[in-house]
């Protein structure tokens, strides 16, 4: 649950670090009743004067996996991935990660 609030917490307080990007994949033999498949990359980063936080995103439709960095003054350093899902504009993830020295 903590995994949780700390990754709504650090979605809430960072901004963008790099332009967001889409790929669209098409098949010429696909109907056009078939979805097109997009997928979009973001970064996004918290500092402060000691703090770091770095989150990059890859969402394709609703499926969404990334990385997690995040480094408070005088704790441990975690690093991870998070694999999770799009409902409406929440991302629902499980964040699976390494403290430093665990």
């Amino acid at each position: 649950m903590k995994q949780i609030f700390t990754l709504s917490i650090i979605v809430l307080l960072v901004s963008a670090c790099n332009n967001n990007s889409a790929e669209q994949t098409t098949d010429p033999n696909v109907t056009e009743e078939k979805k097109i498949v997009t997928e979009e990359h973001s970064c996004y980063v918290y500092t402060s004067a000691k703090d770091t936080v770095n989150l990059h995103l890859k969402i394709s439709g609703n499926i969404v996996t990334g990385d997690l960095k995040y480094n408070y003054f005088a704790k441990d350093k975690n690093t991870g991935t998070l694999q999770g899902s799009m409902k409406g504009d929440t991302l629902f993830a499980d964040y699976k990660f390494m403290s430093e020295g665990t």
